[in-house]
């Protein structure tokens, strides 16, 4: 899976699937955060920044998640980062 949209990727894969799981809300359409405030949300070791990160593992077993070379961000660090990672 090769990302180049950043935004659709943070809001599909990283926000969306734990938006709520205590009751019903409205599905996000855009970014509740900024693409800099969710590499921070993920860089703290929280219980949901593990469940995203361990999602994201899973998911690059199967499918290759893949950043151009030309795309510099904090998120694509901490994404890469994390599926270097094994099974944290």
């Amino acid at each position: 899976m090769r990302i180049t949209d950043l935004e659709k990727f943070a809001l599909e894969q990283i926000w969306r699937p734990y938006q709520n799981t205590v009751g019903y809300e409205k599905r996000l359409e855009r970014l509740p955060v900024s693409l800099e405030a969710t590499a921070e949300s993920l860089k703290q070791d929280t219980y949901w920044s593990g469940l995203v990160l361990s999602r994201l593992r899973g998911m690059n077993r199967h499918r290759r998640i893949t950043f151009p070379s030309y795309i510099h961000h904090a998120l694509v660090d901490v994404v890469r980062t994390a599926l270097q990672e094994r099974g944290k």
